[in-house]
This record gives structure tokens, sequence and C-alpha cells, in this order.
């Protein structure tokens, strides 16, 4: 890697690790959320919550150091 490819990704790591933490956050406070309440148990409320774990699962892709 060329040096002004090397600067570029280490001035964009942190700020896509920051989005991708910030979404982990986000979307396991949408699961617990989903499952510790009992008025968020309807149907499309379960699907939403589902939805959220291939996005946490896909954070923590996005937060490893070893991502290409």
């Amino acid at each position: 890697m060329d040096e002004f490819a090397w600067r570029m990704a280490r001035a964009v790591y942190p700020f896509l690790a920051g989005v991708a933490a910030i979404g982990l956050f986000l979307n396991s406070v949408l699961l617990l959320a989903t499952i510790r309440t009992k008025s968020l148990r309807s149907t499309t409320n379960l699907l939403i919550g589902c939805c959220a774990v291939p996005a946490i699962l896909s954070s923590f892709r996005s937060c490893s150091p070893t991502t290409t």
C-alpha cells in the first residue's frame, strides 16, 4: 500500500468503526426492547427485531481491523 492510501485508511477507519459501534449499540437496544416489552411482540415488531440480528453481526464484521 502506498503512502497516500495508508494515510487515507488511517483517516477513514476510525469514522467507519465509530459508525459500526453506534449501529451495534442501537440494534442491540432495538432487539432487547423487542424481547423485553410485551407490547412490542406483534408480528411486525418481531420481524423488525429479527432484522436487527444480522445488522448486529455485520456491525461486528465492520469493527474488525482485518476487513477487506
